[in-house]
């Protein structure tokens, strides 16, 4: 079968199971999926034709204890590695004792996991000795080792779970070395103590407590596909197709190189990576039949006309004027343009917005309606609009968020509005212009006539820095920013996948991007500083070299030379 033919196979059989309301097996058809209250995800399993191979296997006892066969070990819990944290197993692992009296003989027998896709995690797990000066070595490979050594003045070896476990009070501890699969002890008393030692890997959640009596503590295995067989190459291959939600590479959460490769799925609805066609991606997608223009605008998802082909009411467009003229419907404003961000611009949708006049003979009445977009993923772009003021000893002010203002003051010797298009607008010529402030959802206007002039005021925030008559219009363009709404698990789900340098076909992000102007080159820059803040919503754009629609799985496309690369 032909890989082309595969893959639409594979894309068919994806969109169907999302489309099906069952929820996500973790195991193999015909499977069990749980021995008492431990999930058994595929590549694990119980049974004959359950479980990858031999070290997945895994056998349920009587009462329900959970035993990795080949490693003779119990497993507390397994999980499925995602967008933030590897894959894990919690296993139970055996106290090591430092004399017979304890069932040790001064050097532990040694711990392997080599030959299998499992490795103790350096990030999840530490090395620890409870004993009085004693000088314990873990050794990890023919030459390599670590250790630590502890002192204190008495015999007394018993420790709180919050001790500080220093190296001076009779215990210590060590990081382990990267990709551990085995390691033995050697214990080594200095200062003639000859009480009981004892050392223990222990998870990063597991107190410093007295273990003498204890046999065993939780310690922590990230796991993996091997990177040299059939099956993890088919499952890199699913991950590379555009539409299927699914990642799979060989790094770690924390970027180090991992001695397999490790696979998670994209969807809210989650699923197991590691069946083919097992991620049930739960992004919405536009149907088939989903009008893309309006007139002469071109409608992206997530907005769209009808019912199906928008992400939700923020982003309907309602096509009227026999479909020329499209108007964003919940918010009532008319839309001139759409744009999807980039790696240089924000994603903007210019709108038609009101002019305010100022008394009723110019058609308003001294405070200008409020013009809202609170709630949405929309805001008033701080750097493509300005706020301006035409009318002769005025001064404007502009209600913002709560109890926040912004205005400005326009001075002049007439009432004469002779104002050119391009005049300088400084406050002394009969016009006076406000930046906006950040996020600006909303706005209503307050005008105040000084010195007696009573004649025609109106006032406008647009993308237009040119000033001219407009008491014989009512509209003006101006500019919105918008994104997918943070605080949604869409847009969490749209970080997730693009976050990361083993996404290559595109980038989200929540904070807000700045751009600054040096010799009359413009540089462009993800702030995550406190004075920027962080945007309403998420931005997602395709990177150099793709083109499309970063909102849809799979939406940003290649051209040849990616495609080739990628394998696609």
């Amino acid at each position: 079968m032909s890989t082309s033919v595969f893959q639409i196979l594979l894309l068919l059989v994806s969109l169907k199971l999302q489309a099906s309301g069952a929820a996500p097996r973790l195991a193999k058809p015909n499977c069990p999926e749980t021995c008492g209250n431990v999930t058994i995800p595929f590549p694990f399993g119980m049974g004959a034709g359950c479980f990858f191979e031999e070290w997945y296997q895994i056998v349920c006892k009587q009462n329900n204890t959970v035993i990795l066969k080949k490693i003779g070990l119990r497993v507390l819990n397994i999980s499925l590695p995602d967008g933030y944290v590897d894959g894990m197993i919690n296993i139970s692992l055996p106290v090591i004792y430092s004399n017979a009296s304890r069932g040790g003989d001064v050097r532990a027998a040694r711990v392997s996991l080599e030959g299998s896709q499992f490795v103790f995690s350096q990030t999840r797990n530490v090395f620890t000795l409870v004993g009085c000066n004693t000088l314990a070595t873990v050794n990890t490979t023919q030459s390599a080792f670590v250790g630590c050594r502890s002192r204190c003045a008495g015999t007394n070896t018993n420790f709180s779970w919050n001790g500080s476990c220093s190296g001076r009070d009779g215990c210590c501890q060590t990081m382990l070395p990267l990709n551990l699969q085995g390691f033995s002890v050697d214990f080594k008393e200095e200062g003639g103590h000859q009480g009981c030692k004892y050392a223990f890997l222990r998870s990063d959640f597991t107190g410093l407590y007295d273990l003498k009596l204890n046999e065993t503590v939780p310690v922590v295995l990230e796991w993996g596909i091997a990177n040299n067989t059939g099956y993890g190459d088919e499952l890199i291959q699913q991950a590379k197709i555009p539409t299927y939600p699914s990642v799979c590479h060989t790094q770690s959460v924390a970027g180090s190189e991992m001695l397999f490769t490790r696979c998670y799925c994209l969807g809210g609805d989650g699923g197991n990576p590691y069946l083919m066609e097992g991620c049930r991606g739960d992004a919405p997608q536009p149907q088939s039949d989903c009008a893309e223009t309006c007139g002469s605008v071109t409608i992206h998802f997530p907005f769209g006309i009808k019912a199906g082909c928008f992400l939700d009411d923020w982003y309907q467009i309602e096509c009227q004027q026999n479909n020329t003229v499209p108007i964003l419907k919940k918010i009532g404003l008319r839309v001139l343009n759409i744009s999807l961000p980039d790696e240089d611009a924000d994603g903007m949708i210019n709108v038609s917005l009101p002019v305010i006049y100022s008394n009723a003979s110019c058609g308003g009445d001294g405070r200008g309606p409020l013009v809202s977009l609170k709630g949405s993923p929309f805001v008033f772009s701080q750097k493509r609009n300005i706020f301006t003021v035409v009318g002769c000893n005025t001064l404007l002010t502009v209600n913002g968020k709560e109890s926040a203002v912004f205005g400005c003051q326009s001075k002049c010797a007439g009432t004469n509005f002779t104002i050119r298009k391009y005049s300088a607008c400084s406050g002394e010529d009969e016009c006076c212009q406000s930046s906006l402030p950040f996020d600006l959802q909303g706005f209503g206007v307050d005008f105040e006539e000084e010195s007696g002039d009573e004649g025609c005021k109106y006032a406008f925030l647009g993308s237009d820095s040119g000033v001219y008559d407009l008491r014989s219009s009512d509209k003006v363009p101006g500019m919105l920013e918008w994104g997918i709404a943070n605080n949604t698990k869409y847009a969490l789900d749209l970080i997730k996948q693009g976050r990361g340098r083993y996404n290559e076909s595109f980038y989200c992000t929540r904070f807000k991007s700045l751009s600054s102007e040096v010799e009359g080159i413009i540089y462009r820059y993800r702030s995550y500083s406190v004075n920027s803040g962080e945007i309403l919503s998420a931005q997602c754009y395709c990177r150099k070299g793709y083109h499309g629609n970063a909102y849809l799985i799979g939406g940003c496309r290649g051209n040849i030379f990616h495609a080739i690369t990628l394998g696609i």
